[in-house]
């Protein structure tokens, strides 16, 4: 097995579990521990909050790894998609270009999404 096969299988495993843990992590939260329950239900311990921070982080872990899956594959994505569209695959040079402007797209969107989030904010008086 090549390194970078191994490479490979184990960050795909590890994926694998901090997606579990998320999808576990969010069933708790939404069917065991349901909202209003933040101070009254306990399981290990932790609360709904609790369980809440830990889901936020472990989502955090899923983008990181999903995002280093992707670098991984990078030259195969670019081939795949260059005989989709019918031509070969960019050369490196483009490729990275064009993981670039990706990455720089989504990181644009998401800063729009939260500036418009953060404006749109209503305050309401109980």
């Amino acid at each position: 097995m090549t390194n970078q096969t191994t490479v490979n299988f184990w960050l795909d495993l590890l994926l694998l579990l901090v997606v579990i843990a998320l999808a576990a992590t969010g069933g708790l939260i939404h069917f065991v521990l349901p909202r209003g329950s933040g101070h009254s239900l306990l399981l290990l311990g932790l609360g709904r909050h609790d369980f809440g921070e830990i889901h936020f982080y472990l989502a955090i872990a899923v983008v990181v790894l999903f995002a280093l899956h992707v670098l991984l594959h990078w030259r195969w994505i670019c081939g795949v998609v260059g005989k989709f569209f019918g031509s070969a695959a960019p050369s490196g040079k483009s490729q990275t270009m064009w993981g670039l402007s990706l990455l720089c797209g989504i990181v644009l969107l998401l800063g729009v999404f939260f500036w418009w989030a953060a404006n749109s904010v209503e305050h309401v008086t109980p």
